[in-house]
C-alpha cells in the first residue's frame, strides 16, 4: 500500500489530505458505517469493517481516509481489478476499482465526493499500471452516480455482482 499523502483542493477552497487508513481510524469508520446514508448502500457495519480490514491487508489494494481542514470526511479504497478476489469479471486490463463513502451526514451534498474522486483518480491514472478506473454503484443510488459522472466516470451498463445489480462506470485517462 502506498504510504504517501495526497493534498488536493476541496470545493470550499481548502485542501484534502488523503492519507493511508490506519487501525486507529477503524472506530471512526465503524461509526460512519452505522450512519443511515452509508448503511443503506454499504450494508451491515461489522461485516463491512471486516472487509475494510481485508483491503488494508491486501497487497493489491489501498485504503485511504479523506480529510479536510475541518477533519475526516470520507473513506476511499482502490484496488487492482485484475488481482484475485479484488475486481469483477469483464473489467478491461489494468483497470482499478474504487469504492468510497462520505461518513458525516453534514459533509454530504457539498461536492466533496466528485472533487476528491476526480483528483485522486488523476493521481491513480498517472501510474503506468493503471489504464482506467471503475466503480459499481447501485443503480438506484442516484446521488453516487451523479457524483461519479461529475468525476469523469461514464456508465457502461448494468452488471451482476455478489451484492446485487450494479451500474458499471469507467473513467479513462482522457476524461476530465
Amino acid at each position: 500500500m502506498a504510504t504517501d499523502t495526497v493534498s488536493e483542493g476541496s470545493p470550499g477552497g481548502g485542501a484534502y489530505r488523503i492519507r493511508p487508513l490506519t487501525d486507529g481510524d477503524l472506530p471512526l469508520l465503524r461509526r460512519w458505517l452505522a450512519e443511515s446514508h452509508v448503511r443503506r448502500w454499504w450494508g451491515e457495519p461489522a461485516h463491512e469493517l471486516d472487509l475494510i480490514r481485508e483491503v488494508m491487508a491486501a497487497p493489491a489494494a489501498e485504503a485511504w481516509l479523506v480529510e479536510t481542514e475541518a477533519g475526516p470526511i470520507a473513506y476511499l479504497q482502490a484496488y487492482d481489478g485484475a488481482a484475485e478476489g479484488m475486481g469483477w469479471p469483464g473489467l478491461p486490463p489494468g483497470c482499478w476499482g474504487l469504492d468510497t463513502f462520505i461518513g458525516p451526514p453534514e459533509a454530504t451534498g457539498h461536492g466533496h465526493g466528485s472533487a476528491f474522486l476526480r483528483q485522486f483518480g488523476d493521481r491513480l491514472l498517472a501510474r503506468p499500471e493503471v489504464a482506467c478506473l471503475a466503480v459499481d454503484p447501485d443503480p438506484d443510488n442516484a446521488k453516487a452516480i451523479r457524483s461519479f459522472e461529475k468525476a469523469g466516470f461514464v456508465a457502461e451498463g448494468r452488471i451482476a455482482t455478489p451484492d446485487g445489480p450494479s451500474l458499471l462506470m469507467i473513467r479513462r485517462p482522457d476524461v476530465c
